[in-house]
C-alpha cells in the first residue's frame, strides 16, 4: 500500500481540475483505515482462541489490490493477488507445527485434601495431560477448596479420559 501511495498517483498533477491542492491518493489512505477498521470487527477472542484474523488480513489485502489496480498498476495487483492466495492456502492447512492447542478448563469442587494441587498434576502430567494453569478458591465450607485447572488435551485423550483421572470420592465433583 506504501508503493501504490508513492507511485500510483503520479500522473495527477498537482493542479487536478483546477483546485489547488487536491490529492486524490488521500482516498487510498482512508480505504486502508476504513478496511483496517471492518477488518478489526472480523477478530474474536474466544477461550484462549484468536479466530478471523487471517480473513482480517485478507480484507485488508484484497482493499490494497482492488486500489492498486484502480490506479493502473494492474501487474504489482496480479502478484500480489498471487502472493496473498499462496498465504491464505497456506495458513488455511492442517500443519502439524501450527497445530491449535486444544485447550480445557476443568473444574473440581469441594476439595478438602490438602496436597490436592500436586496430586492432580502428577496425575494429569503421567497421562500425558499438559497443566496450563491452576486458580484455586476458597469454597466456603471449612477447608474446601474449588479448582480451575486449564489442560491441553493431546489428540490421544478424549475428554472423558480427564475426568476418570480425578479421584472421585463422595464430596468431590468435576466438570469439564
Amino acid at each position: 500500500m506504501m508503493i501504490l501511495s508513492k507511485y500510483g498517483f503520479s500522473d495527477i498533477p498537482l493542479d487536478f481540475n483546477g483546485i489547488k491542492g487536491a490529492d486524490p491518493s488521500r482516498i487510498a489512505s482512508q480505504v486502508v483505515s476504513g478496511v483496517g477498521f471492518l477488518g478489526a470487527g472480523m477478530i474474536f477472542v474466544h477461550k484462549n482462541t484468536i479466530s478471523g484474523l487471517t480473513t482480517a488480513a485478507g480484507m485488508w489485502a484484497t482493499a490494497g489490490i482492488g486500489m492498486a489496480i484502480g490506479a493502473g498498476m494492474y501487474i504489482t495487483g496480479m502478484v500480489v493477488t498471487g502472493i496473498v492466495v499462496v498465504v491464505q492456502v497456506v495458513l488455511h492447512c492442517n500443519i502439524k507445527w501450527m497445530k491449535v492447542l486444544r485447550l480445557k478448563v476443568v473444574s473440581i469442587y469441594d476439595v478438602d485434601e490438602i496436597d490436592y494441587q500436586k496430586h492432580i498434576t502428577d496425575r494429569f502430567n503421567e497421562n500425558g495431560i499438559s497443566v496450563h494453569d491452576i486458580a484455586i478458591r476458597k469454597a466456603g465450607k471449612d477447608s474446601a477448596r474449588n479448582y480451575k485447572i486449564t489442560v491441553e488435551i493431546p489428540d490421544s485423550v478424549n475428554e472423558e479420559e480427564i475426568l476418570s483421572l480425578i479421584d472421585y470420592n463422595a464430596k468431590i465433583s468435576a466438570k469439564l
